[in-house]
Order: structure tokens, then C-alpha cells, then sequence
């Protein structure tokens, strides 16, 4: 987004709005740049005042949607981000799952991992810290959280969405409690060799 800070918010939304509405009927190569200022009233000029293009658009949904409890703030937990992005996804269940198989897995990763992503990495940075191993390599721990994170995402997106995500992502904590300081133990065991 290049401008958003300068012209009115509402004009923004009124483009994702209008996303929105024609992603839910049709897949993202069907929809063009037109129709989304068409359905929206504003002039292709507008448009991309605010996005380079309808990937950068869908990209900002996925940073912005997620986040409208509280825009422009980072998920604290990667419990919270998940559920954000879930409770997101329930709200536009035929848009995200047309971007979603409009764009393929790897693009849809890309859009959705700020949400988790973000998340995973700072946790794993403060229990680094409280281990007393800061100097450890994240990257390949935050891709495990990540990767397992995504997975269970989308398949929860591909099967109808019928578990609630608050009771999900309790049992995934559940599950997960205490694997991320052993998986950073391991870590910084191969550091120290």
C-alpha cells in the first residue's frame, strides 16, 4: 500500500470491500482491476494510489483482514494470529478459499505468513532470551512452527471449517506446550559442539 495514510481510510476499504464481494462469486484470474473500481465507484487511478497491483490488494487483506480487531498490531501469540486468521477466513469463507485456490499453496503461504509467522518467531526469540541461548539460529525452528501451523490451517480451510478456532488453537497449545524449549535446547546443543 503506498498512500493509504493520505487519503481516506474509507476508500481503501471500499476497494477491499468490493474484493471481497467479487472474490466470493468468482476465482482471482476472473477478476480484473475494472471490475473491482466498477463495483467500488472509484477510477483505476484510485486503485493504484493504494495497490500496485490485485496481488498487493490480496496481500493487504490477508495483513489487514486478520488484524481488523486491532489494525496495524502484530499478533502477541502465535495462538492469537492463528485464531485472527481463522475467525478471518469464517467471515469470507468463498473469498479465501477462491484466493486460495486461485493462487496455489505457496503464494497463499506467502500471503497468510506475517499472520503466524511474525508470531512464532518472536516467541521463539523470547524463550531463546529466557533459555540464556539468544545466539541460536530461529529460522529453521520458526519454518518447523510455521510449516505445522499452515498445515493444520489449511487443511481446517479445505475441510469445511467446522472445528471453532479458539477450541483449535487451546488444543494445539495443549499439543505443543513444551516442545518449543526443547526443540531450542537441541538447538543450542548443536551451537555449543
Amino acid at each position: 500500500m503506498k498512500g493509504g495514510l493520505f487519503l481516506p481510510q474509507f476508500t481503501r476499504n471500499a476497494i477491499i470491500e468490493s474484493f471481497i464481494r467479487l472474490a466470493t462469486r468468482n476465482p482471482l484470474e476472473k477478476i480484473t482491476v475494472k471490475d473491482i473500481v466498477d463495483a467500488c465507484g472509484v477510477n483505476r487511478n484510485t486503485f493504484y494510489y493504494y495497490f500496485q497491483d490485485m496481488y498487493a490488494l490480496v496481500e493487504d487483506l490477508f495483513h489487514a483482514g486478520p488484524a481488523a480487531s486491532d489494525p496495524g498490531k502484530v499478533a502477541d501469540t502465535w495462538t492469537e494470529g492463528f485464531v485472527r486468521l481463522a475467525r478471518f477466513t469464517q467471515l469470507y469463507p468463498r473469498a479465501v478459499r477462491n484466493i486460495y485456490t486461485s493462487v496455489g499453496y505457496d503464494v497463499f503461504e506467502g500471503y497468510v505468513d506475517d499472520v503466524i509467522g511474525e508470531p512464532i518467531f518472536a516467541a521463539l526469540k523470547r524463550e531463546s532470551e529466557k533459555m540464556g541461548c539468544p545466539d541460536i539460529d530461529l529460522n529453521l525452528p520458526a519454518l518447523f512452527y510455521r510449516q505445522a501451523l499452515m498445515g493444520i490451517y489449511s487443511l481446517w480451510l479445505r475441510h469445511d471449517m467446522k472445528d471453532d478456532p479458539e477450541r483449535m488453537a487451546l488444543q494445539l497449545m495443549e499439543v505443543h506446550e513444551g516442545t518449543m524449549q526443547m526443540t531450542l535446547s537441541n538447538c543450542w546443543k548443536t551451537v555449543k559442539r
